[in-house]
């Protein structure tokens, strides 16, 4: 299967994304991401 591809500006996103979750709550913010992830996997 191949690796999804993220542009830079996405990847900006999901860091702000992941920046502004992690404040109140990494675990949290690491969980979605992980899930975006693998969706993008699939």
């Amino acid at each position: 299967m191949k690796e999804p591809f993220f542009t830079p500006a996405a990847m900006h996103d999901l860091a702000d994304i992941y920046e502004y979750l992690a404040k109140d709550n990494e675990s949290a913010a690491v969980r979605l991401l992980a899930r975006l992830f693998q969706g993008a996997e699939s």
